[in-house]
């Protein structure tokens, strides 16, 4: 007898919402992009206002590097179960929640020339992560 392969549930996940399974080769892309350019950049490319906050927080090398980790973990997380892929997403959620906190509050002082935008777009990424991690919490239907 054939034994189900551990990704089955995930895999039927996304052959019934096809968008999730684009959303998680996105999620995938964007964490590794997101956290080699942070590495390779450093301190040279967070000198703006918003990136204060993240530069007094580890700096770039350090959330870089927690963002490629993550990037690996979702890689390996369908392997898993749903549930890991839910978790990883979460933690996601939780560096973009941070970034928007982060971009907003150098935002707030008038003086700084730092913009809201960033916050907007890094809050949108924290609600899109959440949004799929409930997508696989749910399950297949």
């Amino acid at each position: 007898m054939k034994r189900p392969r551990r990704t089955a549930p995930v895999r039927r996940l996304w052959r019934q919402q096809h968008g999730l399974r684009r959303g998680y080769l996105t999620d995938v892309t964007t964490s590794f992009l997101i956290g080699v350019l942070l590495v390779v950049g450093g301190r040279a490319r967070t000198k703006a206002p918003a990136w204060d906050l993240l530069n007094a927080n580890g700096g770039p090398v350090v959330w870089g590097a927690v963002l490629i980790v993550l990037g690996v973990l979702l890689v390996a997380a369908p392997s898993w179960r749903p549930g890991a892929v839910v978790v990883v997403l979460s933690v996601l959620s939780v560096f973009y929640g941070l970034l928007a906190l982060w971009f907003f509050r150098s935002a707030l002082p008038a003086d700084t020339g730092a913009s809201f935008i960033g916050a907007v777009f890094a809050a949108r990424a924290m609600v899109m992560h959440l949004s799929r991690a409930w997508a696989y919490r749910e399950g297949p239907g």
